[in-house]
């Protein structure tokens, strides 16, 4: 906040589940009045990533001692016990017990925003950003896109909302999607076409709208052709390598385009 920009409320970023059985917990081999809360899952990209693992038992976190329905006494009143996440700032520190292979360990992480925060929640005052190529216009998908008029689409609410919670592990870090298409003789073909939501190029998977972005420019000059491919459409997008680069500019000029994109993390 002292910076003057609001980051967001930090996520340990895990799914877990109380361990009240009896039966359960001496399964587990944990010590009596222990408490703790079963790991069920990671969420990619979270904080959590690379230092719990699913099956670990959450026992402390800092000085707070977690039972077995995952509350802990904070200031005299039980409380969920992700409340010392939720208490700190981005990028601060946390402290961890578990319950290991028959062993407590002691682990720290750092605390990161929610994975995929930034395209869940509402944007004000932000420049959009985009990527242009051969007269093709693309977004990474957001809350704002698709609550705007004709967009809420199952496609797209599939890959923004429900495609983590039923495929875990299988959200790309971004889901670039082409909103519409600026007509060029490049691009014939193509005019009316919108929403199509990419999943490769030219077979490797497209990561975010950086990643495409570096993709395009890393393409071997001798490349014939540029094939956009979707899970959600049966035929691909197809343009002329060559001739898009060739129109590139003029399509700019035409459209009265300043840049070709607005990328603002670029390792994203």
């Amino acid at each position: 906040i002292k910076d003057g920009i609001y980051d967001g409320v930090p996520e340990i970023g895990i799914e877990t589940s109380s361990l009240i059985n009896q039966h359960h917990r001496k399964y587990l081999g944990l010590p009596e009045n222990s408490g703790g809360i079963l790991v069920e899952r990671i969420v990619p990209f979270s904080s959590a990533e690379g230092v719990l693992q699913s099956g670990d038992v959450l026992t402390k976190i800092e000085d707070l001692h977690i039972d077995a329905a995952g509350m802990a006494n904070y200031v005299e009143q039980q409380v969920a016990f992700y409340i010392e996440a939720e208490n700190r700032q981005i990028g601060d520190s946390l402290k961890l017990q578990v319950w290991r292979n028959g062993n407590f360990e002691n682990l720290t992480l750092k605390l990161k925003a929610p994975p995929f925060g930034e395209e869940m929640r509402n944007s004000y005052d932000k420049r959009p950003e985009y990527l242009i190529f051969g007269g093709l216009v693309f977004i990474a998908l957001n809350r704002n896109y698709i609550h705007s008029p004709g967009n809420l689409l199952p496609p797209l609410a599939y890959e923004h909302w429900y495609r983590e919670v039923e495929r875990p592990n299988t959200r790309r870090q971004q889901v670039v999607i082409l909103t519409h298409v600026l007509p060029a003789s490049v691009n014939s073909g193509y005019t009316n076409l919108h929403n199509f939501i990419v999943s490769s190029l030219n077979h490797e998977p497209v990561n975010s709208l950086a990643h495409l972005d570096q993709m395009l420019k890393k393409m071997p000059r001798e490349t014939v052709h540029v094939v956009f491919e979707s899970k959600w459409q049966s035929l691909p997008l197809v343009l002329n390598f060559k001739e898009s680069l060739e129109q590139h500019n003029l399509i700019l000029k035409r459209y009265g385009i300043e840049e070709s994109s607005y990328i603002v993390n670029k390792n994203h």
